[in-house]
């Protein structure tokens, strides 16, 4: 008697568990290459941050914007009485002293200030004797026609920010680097009227570096961080006005990002100040101590618009008053990067629910897990101000419990199939004994 062939499935004979485990393996690497390669960041800025920030907004634990932190805009109204997008260096040297006359912390212009300003004759010489800083951009290459930034003062040596630390290798902290890069920053017309410069730089990861380091003994600030009081570079950690400022691993700080509506209802027309700075009239805005945020590029179609906001496309000078507000407040964000072990530790969970789970219990357990950690993420970003990973670690329990759920489906339904095709043949054989005995 013929025996029955063996079944030739892959489900059958066992050899279709090491190809699923692979593929589910397969799967959370590709998550950890994502993760390693910086690619994550698509996903954090496109789908975790505008869900936690929002959702912040809405349950109004935002942090407030610091009443210190004055706005002043270059708008449409401002543009038409100059003309242009510019102040004629008359007009500049007015404002600043009008401003610091006041006394403020510091004036912050979020402008490179590279071009040579217009109508300089017979201008008399600065008398701002508050510090006033401007923009700056860094290049690899040296460019032609440009003059360098002056990084001979204070501002850029280590030794003015380290703090019982003897060198920067000391650091226990990582420092952006760009070793060898040139710093172009305001026109050297305004040197009498502007101290220094800081980058204004805004990272592929939404983050911003607190310090570029071009050598060994030379830094560039960002440039929302000369309105601290104090900045010390201690050995493990970072602390402005006293308050320790929380680092990525990358030695870089999470951007405490606010609604915009905040600051377009603190900002305020420069046109009134010029006008007031020009006639010499008394300026009831200012206030002594506050940090005043220059925005020369706020008028319609000429905004310096960032992409990746929690809250949309959102103008550079809005994220620097938030750096500068955190810097006051001490309101930082902290993120824990533990993504490499909520990757495994979700995709493991994710093999072992999609193993052995029934169909309803499968989607219990999947609702549930993204539900349950989605709220313990957004609570603790709420009230707690720290940034969890989110979207990678579901994607992980999700990938890797419905890769096997569907193997375990598959080859159940397979045996199933299986059974009963033997109880057919097997009845199909006792029909025929049948015929044979009666025949």
């Amino acid at each position: 008697m013929p025996t029955d062939p063996k079944p030739r499935s892959i489900f059958l004979d066992g050899r279709s568990w090491p190809l699923f485990h692979g593929i589910a393996s397969l799967f959370l690497v590709t998550l950890f290459v994502l993760h390693w390669t910086g690619l994550d960041a698509i996903f954090d800025t496109r789908i975790s941050s505008p869900l936690l920030f929002q959702i912040r907004e809405m349950m109004g634990y935002t942090a407030p914007l610091n009443p210190r932190v004055k706005i002043l805009a270059l708008d449409d109204s401002t543009f038409s009485y100059l003309g242009g997008p510019r102040l004629s260096y008359e007009q500049m040297q007015s404002l600043l002293e009008h401003i610091a006359a006041k006394k403020p912390k510091a004036i912050l212009i979020d402008s490179l200030l590279a071009d040579t300003p217009y109508t300089m004759t017979q201008v008399k010489a600065g008398k701002v004797d508050v510090p006033v800083f401007s923009g700056s951009f860094m290049s690899d290459v040296k460019l032609k026609y440009r003059l360098e930034s002056d990084l001979s003062t204070d501002y850029y040596k280590p030794e003015t920010y380290l703090h019982n630390v003897y060198n920067l290798r000391h650091l226990n902290y990582k420092l952006d680097g760009h070793e060898g890069w040139y710093v172009y920053g305001h026109s050297r017309s305004y040197d009498s009227l502007i101290k220094g410069a800081g980058h204004i730089t805004y990272n592929r990861d939404t983050t911003i570096s607190p310090f570029y380091l071009l050598n060994d003994k030379t830094l560039i600030p960002h440039l929302s961080l000369f309105a601290a009081d104090s900045i010390r570079m201690e050995e493990q950690r970072l602390v402005i006005n006293d308050h320790p400022v929380p680092l990525t691993r990358s030695g870089r700080i999470m951007i405490n990002h606010r609604n915009p509506d905040y600051f377009y209802k603190r900002a305020m027309s420069l046109r009134f100040f010029v006008q007031r700075a020009m006639l010499h009239q008394p300026e009831p805005k200012i206030e002594e101590g506050d940090v005043v945020i220059i925005l020369f590029a706020f008028a319609t179609g000429n905004t310096d618009f960032h992409e990746g906001g929690p809250f949309g496309d959102i103008p550079g000078g809005m994220i620097i008053a938030s750096m500068v507000s955190d810097i006051l407040d001490g309101t930082w964000l902290m993120k824990w990067e533990t993504d490499g072990l909520l990757i495994v530790i979700f995709g493991v969970l994710g093999i072992i629910a999609g193993i052995n789970l029934s169909i309803r219990r499968y989607l219990v357990a999947l609702i549930g897990i993204w539900v349950v950690y989605t709220a313990f993420v957004i609570l603790l970003f709420v009230y707690g101000s720290i940034w969890c990973p989110w979207a990678l670690p579901m994607l992980a329990f999700t990938g890797t419990s419905l890769i096997h759920f569907v193997h375990v489906r598959i080859y159940e339904e397979m045996k199933l199939m299986l059974i009963e095709r033997n109880y057919q043949l097997e009845k199909t054989k006792r029909l025929e004994r049948k015929r044979k005995k009666v025949s």
